[in-house]
């Protein structure tokens, strides 16, 4: 029962993780970690300005091939644009056709409001976004963002920054051999509860933490966890005692 019951916290943890990244790390206009389907709507959004600063109204797209269906469905961001449908789009608004891919240089206003953003960076577990460069390099794990709690940790190295490779930044991972744990997730897809890590590096005294690591899209997971020294320690103490007393 109790395994049934871990597995299905993952499982809903991973559909928040991913539903997280995707309101408020993947908005990021501009940024390497923007979504494929982000990107389609961004430039559906931008397909609609344009027409409308050509005073043309969507049934009127007729003239350029369109039914009024298909061309609705574009500029919902519900088709899978081709080449050939942006040169057409491009030689009826007069434009090029990087007018209409075209992405602007700023942060959704709605992300700072987000339930998700508030849960992300107010958590009392820490949570760190890395992302894979190479997937057949379980060492090019960069640093995609973090919330408070995880910032309390990482800070403590002056390296830090986003982009830094995770090996770089703790180098105890790579001895531990947990990179190739995160690897793992990003290829098959599958959270990871972690056994307790013991680590210690130049930066970070010695700790035990719980980890989970969750694949959240594409090559990107996050990687949840919270410093559990000192329950360990008063574990291990009560353990003691009770060997000391013969207590069951």
């Amino acid at each position: 029962m109790n395994n049934i019951r871990i597995y299905i916290l993952v499982e809903n943890f991973q559909t928040a993780c991913y539903e997280l990244l995707h309101e408020l790390i993947i908005p990021r206009i501009g940024g390497p970690w923007m979504s494929f389907i982000q990107y389609l709507k961004t430039v559906a959004s931008n397909i609609r300005k344009l027409r409308q600063d050509c005073g043309l109204v969507q049934k009127e797209m007729y003239k350029f091939g369109y039914s009024m269906r298909h061309y609705q469905a574009i500029e919902s961001g519900n088709s899978n644009l081709t080449l050939k449908t942006l040169w057409n789009l491009s030689k009826a608004f007069k434009v090029s056709i990087s007018d209409l891919t075209h992405i602007k240089g700023k942060v959704n206003d709605n992300i700072e409001k987000s339930i998700y953003y508030k849960a992300f960076i107010e958590s009392r577990t820490g949570i760190i976004f890395w992302e894979l460069q190479d997937i057949r390099d379980p060492c090019s794990f960069v640093l995609v963002d973090f919330n408070k709690t995880a910032k309390k940790i990482i800070l403590q190295n002056p390296d830090t920054r986003r982009g830094a490779n995770m090996i770089e930044l703790f180098p105890g991972v790579f001895e531990a051999g947990l990179h190739k744990d995160h690897w793992n997730v990003v290829k098959t897809g599958r959270a990871k509860i972690l056994p307790d890590l013991i680590y210690k590096d130049a930066a970070i005294p010695l700790s035990i933490f719980s980890v989970i690591s969750i694949k959240c899209a594409l090559r990107t997971v996050a990687i949840m966890f919270d410093d559990v020294t000192e329950i360990r320690l008063a574990e291990e103490r009560i353990a003691r005692q009770k060997n000391l007393y013969n207590l069951e």
